[in-house]
C-alpha cells in the first residue's frame, strides 16, 4: 500500500500454491491442511486473514477457477469445496 497501490489480490487458482492445496486432484496431505475440505481451504483463510489484517478487507480481493483444469487442476466435488470456501470468505 505504501507503493500507491489500491490493493492485494490474492491468487487461488489456475494451478498456483493456494489453488494446490484447495483441490483434493492435488494436494495429498494428510495434516490440517488435507483430507477434508475445511483443512485444505485453510491454508487460503489463513493467508487471507492476514493480508486483510495488514491492508483491510476492502482492499483485498481473492482469484478462484471453481473449475478451472489449468496445470491438470480439479477437484472431486467443487461444488461443495468453493461453495463452503466463499462462505468463509464472505
Amino acid at each position: 500500500m505504501e507503493a500507491g497501490f489500491d490493493g492485494v489480490e490474492l491468487h487461488g487458482a489456475n494451478g498456483y500454491l493456494l489453488n494446490q492445496f484447495l483441490e483434493d486432484g492435488s494436494t495429498q496431505r494428510t495434516d490440517r491442511y488435507g483430507g477434508s475440505y475445511e483443512n485444505r481451504s485453510r491454508l487460503l483463510l489463513e493467508v487471507v486473514e492476514v493480508v486483510k489484517d495488514a491492508i483491510g478487507a476492502d482492499r483485498l480481493g481473492v482469484r478462484l477457477s471453481p473449475f478451472g483444469t489449468a496445470s491438470g487442476m480439479s477437484d472431486s466435488n467443487p461444488l461443495e469445496l468453493y461453495s463452503f470456501t466463499i462462505s468463509q470468505l464472505n
